[in-house]
């Protein structure tokens, strides 16, 4: 399994998680008091804080069709910008090889 698909199943469980405990708090809880209320504002918090990283996450990586299976997946960041500086730093200013 690559880092790419482990990322993808680690934030697709963690978010099923959060929103069981949000579920949890707000519907099935035996006793409602403030501290069950808090509990379920940070389920509904993880939630979204996990999805919008799984979203980015998904974003951010590109397959390179010739590379190796080992190097098969790259996390490009926003830099850097200028095509001369693309063209310095390799073609794309990776950091990371998975």
């Amino acid at each position: 399994m690559s880092l790419r698909n482990f990322h993808i199943v680690f934030v697709s469980v963690s978010s099923a998680l959060f929103a069981f405990l949000t579920l949890w708090s707000f519907l099935f809880a035996p006793e409602k008091s403030s501290l069950t209320h808090t509990i379920g504002i940070t389920g509904i918090a993880g939630l979204v804080l996990m999805l919008a990283s799984g979203i980015y996450y998904l974003r951010t990586t590109r397959p390179l069709e010739n590379a190796p299976i080992e190097r098969r997946w790259v996390v490009t960041p926003p830099f850097p910008r200028t095509p001369q500086l693309r063209a310095a730093a390799g073609g794309g200013g990776y950091i990371f090889f998975f």
